[in-house]
């Protein structure tokens, strides 16, 4: 869709929404490391954006070129844009400019300056929850835990790193945190390793594994997941860990015909057609361990 929107703004000469079109493209390119293609891009950006009177869009692309020296380790580049940015720390930030602060959070981290990363992120965080963007409340949380845990403030850092995967998990982010790369995948492990969140936290440094694609495993599950109701949800852990359907009716203080509707919408979201293929489906796409898939009682194929 963003190439049909590229080649649509070339034809009609909408300058500005071209522009518009290779940022989305650089953000894509980024999850998946094409980091000298970033650049290029970017570059394309920056020269189109003038044009059109749109400053904002060069301050965006400066951040994500930013985002790629953090990845690629050129620390003297970072500092010097973060020097010629010293005025955004001088007021509170403004939400609009948030890719921009954020861009700097990161840049104060890398630089061994939690500090002033944490700062900004506080005055941040008050925003987006104040304005119900969940996205951005999810990467803030993220950041400010790792800003923690930089300072040697480990067990504020879990606190805050649990609350984080408590918003994630439900709407099956995944990129949000294998962008950060190895700083923000330590911080994972460390959480696991005391039993925070595990198997989310699993699923996300699985696809973090040498050759795996973010957007793989993780992605169906969080597919499949999403298209279920809450209430199908609770129905497909209870099936998975071996509960009859009349066993579900009374732990949920539901009827027995109602829990057959929840079954049935749960077998055709999945495509299939019995508890012991949804079960195999949802191992196959490497759903939460959670839902206990490897310690079913086998009396499910006979519900």
């Amino acid at each position: 869709h963003i190439q049909q929107m590229m080649i649509l703004c070339q034809h009609v000469f909408a300058r500005r929404f071209y522009a518009y079109a290779y940022l989305a493209s650089a953000q894509i390119l980024f999850s998946q490391g094409e980091m000298a293609t970033i650049q290029q891009m970017l570059e394309v950006v920056k020269d189109n954006a003038p044009a059109v009177g749109r400053k904002d869009i060069v301050r965006i692309a400066e951040a994500y070129c930013v985002r790629v020296w953090l990845r690629q380790g050129h620390m003297a580049e970072v500092a010097q844009w973060v020097e010629a940015h010293t005025q955004l720390t001088g007021s509170g930030p403004v939400y609009g400019r948030r890719i921009e602060y954020l861009t700097l959070v990161r840049a104060f981290l890398a630089l061994k300056r939690p500090e002033k990363a944490l700062h900004l992120l506080r005055c941040l965080l008050q925003l987006a929850e104040k304005g119900g963007c969940v996205g951005d409340t999810i990467e803030i949380l993220m950041l400010k835990a790792f800003a923690h845990y930089t300072l040697g403030e480990r067990e504020h850092a879990l606190v805050i790193l649990e609350e984080t995967l408590a918003l994630a998990e439900p709407k099956g982010y995944v990129h949000i945190f294998l962008d950060e790369g190895e700083p923000i995948a330590t911080l994972l492990r460390y959480a696991a390793e005391r039993g925070i969140r595990s198997d989310y936290i699993q699923i996300l440094l699985a696809a973090r594994k040498e050759g795996a694609q973010p957007n793989d495993a993780f992605t169906k599950w969080s597919v499949t997941y999403q298209s279920l109701s809450e209430r199908e949800r609770e129905v497909l852990l209870l099936v998975t860990q071996g509960f009859s359907n009349q066993e579900i009716a009374q732990q949920l203080i539901i009827t027995l015909n109602t829990v057959k509707k929840h079954v049935g919408n749960i077998y055709h979201k999945l495509g299939v057609t019995s508890r012991t293929k949804a079960i195999a489906h949802m191992k196959t796409l490497a759903f939460p361990e959670t839902l206990q898939l490897e310690n079913v009682s086998a009396k499910n194929t006979t519900r």
